[in-house]
């Protein structure tokens, strides 16, 4: 497809825009993402967008798709990063949208020509790749979880499979959130074993605050002072299931107790419906989305996680750093940080009955559950942001030095 005179004029400009050259001192790395709403994917690429303390200039690439559930485009730690906006890069399927995505981060590509492309999310890890590839340019792709590999069709999930195979072929490292997504990618033959690398998604573990003091301001913020509250941080959507943890909730029966839930989108019209049919007294409040939600996390009594899938749930490592007691589904990586009845408490997914268990037993035994909440506070520390950077630097060090395939299409 050729762009008219006019649309290549703006786009000449907005590359001519995005900013000076990196400096030859630095690694310079473009990190590419679908969107900046607010999402575990999202706050990889946050986190990890200060990194002038390891020598590396980050350009945050993403796309501008409109969300009502919050985003991170002007979010004060994304300030070390240059942040560049990429026409026509939506979530939706949307073909013609896609190749003029396409078409700008080649040109974005060939005109900075940073020393490696990092993707995340499906729609840029495929888009970023097939970019850099053309480019010449080593590139990483983090797998938050595979989610498509997780849909209840059949024919979608062969699809994904599919794509994610040819993909792996243009990736020269896939990064993975947790050592159970490298064995789920291998054994659906996507890469071998030897391509991929381990890197948890890094949390700010210093920020969530166990002070007693702190504990009561949060929840006196909130109203909550006298009550036991259980509470999930997350985006309110099919592959979270807060539906579940509303139903276990709701058979726990705990007294002067309620359930928090922070996050936004689609169910949660849904939701509010079913706490409705289920008992109209039901004390259930809905925080939308919160900048803030580590902070948050430390005033709950105890921290769900209900979800079908994930790859590393960073909610469970940031209410672990809070010493908050969890329970969470057997999902993703989780056991990487939550051993049962050690660390804190896992349940089989959809189990109504066995969440609500679980959060009896921690609301009857407080001294196990802080014990358990202990244990986790101390493995939470693998998760740290800082360790994340450091990881990623030295991985981005290591691919700058590679040779790739000869550029194609040229």
């Amino acid at each position: 497809m050729t762009a008219s005179a006019p649309e290549s004029a703006r786009q000449t400009a907005r590359l001519r825009d995005a900013g000076p050259a990196r400096p030859d001192r630095s690694l310079a790395v473009a990190q590419v993402v679908t969107t900046l709403a607010w999402g575990g994917a999202q706050a990889t690429v946050v986190a990890s967008g200060q990194m002038a303390d390891h020598g590396v200039e980050v350009t945050v690439l993403a796309g501008r798709d409109v969300t009502d559930e919050g985003t991170f485009w002007g979010d004060p730690l994304l300030r070390g990063a240059r942040v560049v906006p990429v026409p026509a890069l939506v979530r939706r399927p949307a073909p013609v949208a896609d190749l003029r995505a396409l078409v700008w981060l080649v040109r974005w590509l060939r005109t900075n020509r940073p020393d490696v492309v990092h993707s995340h999310s499906f729609k840029a890890g495929l888009l970023a790749r097939i970019a850099g590839a053309v480019v010449g340019i080593p590139r990483a792709h983090t797998v938050h979880g595979w989610g498509p590999l997780h849909h209840s069709q059949p024919s979608v999930r062969r699809l994904a499979v599919l794509i994610e195979r040819l993909l792996a072929r243009l990736t020269t490292v896939l990064v993975v959130v947790g050592a159970r997504d490298r064995e789920t990618g291998v054994e659906a033959g996507i890469g071998r074993a030897a391509d991929y690398r381990v890197i948890r998604s890094g949390v700010e573990t210093t920020a969530a605050s166990t002070d007693s003091r702190a504990r009561e301001r949060i929840r006196a913020e909130l109203g909550l002072s006298d009550r036991y509250v259980v509470g999930m941080v997350a985006r309110l959507s099919h592959p979270k299931d807060q539906a579940t943890l509303v139903a276990a909730f709701a058979l726990a029966a705990i007294g002067e107790s309620t359930l928090v839930l922070v996050g936004d989108g689609p169910d949660r019209a849904r939701l509010t419906r079913l706490v409705r049919d289920l008992d109209p007294e039901l004390d259930v409040r809905f925080l939308g989305q919160r900048p803030d939600a580590d902070r948050i996390v430390a005033g709950f009594d105890v921290a769900v996680l209900s979800s079908r899938w994930e790859g590393m749930p960073r909610s469970v490592v940031e209410a672990a750093a809070a010493a908050v007691p969890v329970v969470t589904t057997a999902v993703g990586s989780v056991d990487e940080l939550i051993e049962p009845g050690v660390s804190g408490t896992v349940v089989p997914v959809g189990d109504r009955a066995a969440m609500a268990g679980a959060i009896v037993e921690l609301y009857t035994h407080p001294e196990r559950a802080r014990a358990m909440a202990e244990v986790a506070q101390r493995r939470a520390a693998e998760f740290s942001a800082a360790r994340m950077r450091a990881q990623l630097a030295a991985l981005w060090r290591e691919l700058s030095t590679r040779s790739v395939d000869a550029p194609v299409g040229r």
